[in-house]
Order: C-alpha cells, then sequence, then structure tokens
C-alpha cells in the first residue's frame, strides 16, 4: 500500500483544523502544470476502469482550482449520465442531471453547480459510481477529510447507509498522491470504497 509522498510526512495527532492547512499547503505546492498532468492521469485511470465501464450513471464534481479537474473525462464520455452536485438552501447536498459543464451557475465556495431551472434532479437509485473529491484520503481506511461542512458524509450516510455491500454504488474518493495520508475514522464518517490518484487505485484495482 502507497503512503504519502516521498519527503511527506504523515498527518498524525494533528486536529482538523491543522489537517486541513497543511493540506492545502501540500496541494498548493503543486504547479498548475503538475495539477493538470495529474488530472489527465487520474481521469485516464478512472475511464479504463472496469467500473467505470460498467457504469450508467456518474455523480462526478465540478473541481476547485486544487482538486482533480474531471472535466476531460466528463467531454470523453458523453454516453455516460452525467450529474453534479449543489448544495439545496436547506444546507443539504443534492445532485442534478448534466451532461455537460454548460449552465452551471457560481454556487457556496465558488464551487460551479448545476442551475435547478435547467437540470433535472438527480434519483439516487440510478447511481452506480460516485467520484468525491475532498482535501485528503487514508489509502488504507478510505477516511476522508473533507471542508469541515459535512456535506458529503451527510449525504453517503443517509443514502447508503442502510444499504447493502451489493447494492450501494461504488463510491471512489478522488486526489492527487500527495494528498494520501493517515486519518482517524470519526463515526460519521462515510469510508470510500476506493481512492484513485495519479499513481493508481488504492487499494489497487
Amino acid at each position: 500500500m502507497c503512503g504519502p509522498a516521498p519527503g511527506s510526512t504523515l498527518l498524525t495527532h494533528m486536529d482538523k483544523k491543522a489537517r486541513r492547512r497543511e493540506c492545502l499547503a501540500r496541494i498548493k505546492s503543486l504547479g498548475y502544470r503538475d495539477r493538470q498532468s495529474f488530472s489527465l492521469s487520474i481521469c485516464e485511470l478512472i475511464s479504463a476502469s472496469p467500473s467505470f465501464e460498467k457504469a450508467k450513471t456518474v455523480f462526478a464534481y465540478s473541481a476547485l482550482p486544487e482538486e482533480p479537474d474531471l472535466t476531460g473525462l466528463i467531454a470523453s464520455h458523453p454516453e455516460k449520465n452525467w450529474a453534479f452536485p449543489k448544495i439545496t438552501e436547506g444546507g443539504q447536498l443534492s445532485f442534478f442531471v448534466a451532461r455537460s459543464m454548460i449552465g452551471m451557475i457560481p454556487g457556496q465556495f465558488g464551487i460551479q453547480e448545476p442551475h435547478p431551472d435547467l437540470h433535472q434532479a438527480a434519483s439516487f437509485s440510478t447511481v452506480d459510481l460516485i467520484l468525491v473529491p475532498g482535501l485528503s484520503f487514508d489509502p488504507t481506511t478510505g477516511a476522508r477529510l473533507g471542508r469541515g461542512k459535512g456535506y458529503y458524509d451527510k449525504f453517503l450516510g443517509s443514502h447508503c447507509g442502510s444499504l447493502t455491500e451489493d447494492s450501494c454504488p461504488l463510491v471512489v474518493g478522488v486526489c492527487f498522491f500527495l494528498q494520501l495520508t493517515t486519518l482517524q475514522p470519526e463515526p460519521h464518517d462515510f469510508p470510500m470504497h476506493q481512492v484513485v490518484t495519479e499513481r493508481g487505485w488504492h487499494p489497487p484495482a
């Protein structure tokens, strides 16, 4: 099992605020070209995976500048039913169907979100694969460190918590390799089934 990038230190015995600062510092240490190159590699790995090939409906995300960019993956697979997240007025995460990034509008945190008047709400019962961004992931436990609002944990917990392993869609954390670290899962955390970075799948697909 791969650990953090060579020369980096495991994020242990830190509070979450310190962990987030450290994770953001790691990501910002990457130059624009590296982020673009690594994003392309991640898209290629996802595209070649059996789980993606079989998936008809994929819940993806609109990337922030420091997150792996999935635009190339989305554009090269128009045959998939894509859906993207939006924070609703009630503070809940909901997904809306969109065939491309066109028509998105800036939402909370500057993230491009579907326009509810232009995009139809996606049914969770149809999703086969969920691609989840985050500040850090533990490649062994699947634990995820988000941005502190708990949107994904609440969404995944409420929709997948009562499902059997066979009926739950595959939940994949997407990040750069240097974002991998050791995390202590908390009771409300929803673990990823797998994590993908530019260096491969964790655990190996």
